[in-house]
């Protein structure tokens, strides 16, 4: 499983762009951000007053204005100014801006992440404002991403502290990455599963089940596998409660990887999938780019759960996967098609536009690769003229596939056309 903080954003900004560039180049908004910041620096602008009003700023800025801000912020500067006014306030305002900045990277940014700066971070974590942990733990989270070197600085006492402050997406983040690159703590973190699952905030919950994903993926542990998968299932209507299709994308993820005999969900988790596809409009123009994603997991679990669900759910199934069938890019992707393909119903959506599109798609390895195990299954299961025609009609397709560099896929191709040619 690779390990991605989806939310950072790399910036690459070298620092050393001129300030008369900047101010040519910036929004009018990073300007006057970038003048009061100077000011503050200077003592000529309230605190208190400053730091309210950029943190209401922040929240306005677009990515790339973002990007403008880094090239002339000086986090070295701001983080000494904060500290020198020994006010709570003005630490906590400071450290909610440092938090928000410090989600995206850039060489400013990255400067001051050294043993001075974690060791600064590390002592408000431990003090005993909770804000200011939350604020701590975000920061942390990106320092560990940016070089876990610099965890070493953190590691006294960080599981414990953890512990006091409310979960979020930061400190599961930091549990990820932790586990990750010492697997021989996942005893250590494992107690904090009963913590986090607590929350009721959608983002922690879903940086929650993909820490149970690494678990049950890559810890090469039985025993751990079954504690993961059973604390999913128990805690399972809890961790999906805002049904939204975010935090169910990170529920079906997670299931994908789970062997489907060992899957016991609510009679009512089907129906909740369909009746989110049936909201989705697959003719509104930003379907593709909105949805995409979702109805492509949704697909892969389908297929994924075809052992189970096969002869209970297929009618439902082909209805509605059908409706995004040629519409956008929802086709044209390998897990949409192989969802296709799992519930081969010819009566049903089966027809010479889908014949020729099924032909074509596979002139692709990747896609013949899953179009020709299940072609065949179907067709064991249901024999029928129109699918004994596709098969005999892709078998020069799957001699083109025969010397594919690929060896799953030149593999795949020489056993279709062995067992395809042997059909009557």
């Amino acid at each position: 499983m690779q390990i991605e903080k989806d939310r950072k954003e790399e910036i690459g900004i070298d620092g050393k762009i001129q300030k008369p560039i900047i101010r040519k180049k910036s929004s009018a908004l990073v300007v006057d951000i970038l003048d009061n910041l100077e000011l503050f620096f200077n003592n000529e602008k309230d605190p208190i007053e400053f730091l309210t009003l950029l943190d209401e700023n922040l929240t306005r800025l677009q990515k790339q204005q973002i990007l403008q801000l880094h090239r002339g912020f000086n986090f070295q500067r701001f983080v000494e100014k904060i500290s020198e006014f020994q006010n709570q306030d003005i630490l906590l305002l400071g450290l909610k801006i440092l938090s928000f900045l410090c989600q995206y990277s850039s060489s400013n940014r990255n400067s001051i992440f050294n043993e001075e700066f974690a060791n600064f971070i590390n002592n408000i974590f431990h003090s005993d404002s909770q804000q200011a942990g939350i604020y701590c733990i975000s920061i942390i989270s990106d320092m560990i991403f940016y070089n876990f070197n610099l965890y070493q600085y953190f590691a006294d006492g960080l599981l414990e502290k953890i512990l006091t402050i409310p979960p979020t997406e930061s400190s599961v983040y930091t549990i990820i990455l932790i586990v990750s690159n010492f697997q021989e703590h996942v005893n250590e973190i494992l107690p904090l599963l009963d913590y986090f699952v607590k929350s009721d905030d959608e983002l922690a919950l879903n940086q929650l089940m993909s820490l149970l994903s690494y678990l049950y993926t890559e810890i090469e542990s039985t025993e751990i596998q079954e504690r993961v998968l059973l604390f999913f299932l128990q805690n399972f209507n809890h961790l999906i409660s805002s049904r939204t299709r975010f935090i169910m994308s990170a529920a079906l993820k997670f299931l994908i990887d789970v062997e489907t005999s060992k899957i016991i969900l609510p009679n009512d988790f089907f129906q909740l999938i369909i009746r989110m596809l049936q909201e989705i409009d697959p003719n509104k123009a930003n379907a593709d780019q909105e949805y995409s994603s979702f109805i492509i997991l949704v697909a892969r679990f389908l297929y994924h759960m075809v052992p189970v669900w096969k002869g209970q759910y297929d009618e439902i199934i082909c209805n509605e996967m059908k409706r995004f069938y040629g519409k956008l890019g929802f086709n044209c992707t390998k897990s949409t098609f192989r969802c296709f393909i799992a519930y081969f119903h010819f009566e049903l959506w089966f027809n010479e536009e889908i014949y020729e599109d099924i032909i074509k798609y596979c002139e692709s390895a990747p896609i013949a690769y899953v179009c020709f195990k299940s072609v065949l299954s179907a067709y064991g299961e249901a024999p029928s003229d129109s699918l004994f025609e596709l098969i005999q009609d892709l078998i020069p397709l799957a001699e083109t596939h025969v010397d594919d560099e690929n060896q799953t896929y030149s593999s795949a191709a020489e056993m279709f056309i062995n067992e395809a040619t042997q059909l009557e």
